[in-house]
């Protein structure tokens, strides 16, 4: 019965996420809005993880970084000081990298009931909501700072792979969130 609370709980959590993140961004700044909805989803996250809903969480996080995507808005002034040369090769990169991990998310955990390697996943994606938020603050230290945490979270997935497909999976992702985001972005954004 207790379950059944956690799994109630979480999945309501979660579908007001989006609607009072509108509200929320309106009345007191996107930024903040962000934060309180990070802490919202980590909590309803954890109520799900109870009942083993891995891939509902999973899904709902990245289902609300798109929605987040497309309520912000994301143009090219989010690429700051990066030469426009780079943004088409940041964009290629940075959904090939997406793909690659969710499917590397996906194989992993479909063979590994590890907790560390769901709340891994989950965090990185978690910490991915607060890139744009963190990017429109203008503060390139923040900036810095969350794309030097991503590289945990992604670098623990990797290693859970034991084929060798994994193995190509994970080290695509790896190497994007270091060199793309940390470095080339992370650098480049404040040049």
């Amino acid at each position: 019965m207790l379950e059944l609370f956690y799994s109630m709980v979480g999945s309501t959590l979660f579908l007001i996420l989006y609607e009072l993140l509108t509200y929320l961004r309106s009345s007191i700044g996107e930024n903040i809005a962000y934060i309180i909805c990070f802490i919202l989803f980590t909590v309803s996250t954890l109520l799900l993880m109870k009942t083993n809903t891995f891939y509902l969480c999973f899904i709902a996080l990245n289902m609300l970084l798109l929605l987040s995507y497309i309520k912000l808005k994301v143009n090219l002034n989010d690429f700051g000081n990066v030469p426009k040369k780079f943004h088409s090769y940041m964009l290629i990169t940075a959904s090939i990298a997406y793909i690659c991990n969710l499917l590397h998310v996906y194989l992993i955990s479909y063979s590994n009931k590890n907790i560390n390697f769901k709340i891994a996943a989950l965090s990185y994606y978690g910490l991915q909501l607060l890139f744009i938020p963190l990017v429109r603050l203008k503060n390139k230290v923040y900036v810095k700072i969350l794309l030097f945490l991503c590289i945990f979270p992604i670098t623990y997935i990797h290693s859970f792979s034991s084929s060798n497909f994994e193995i190509l999976l994970s080290t695509i992702c790896v190497l994007h969130v270091i060199f793309n985001d940390f470095l080339l972005f992370g650098y480049m954004v404040d040049s």
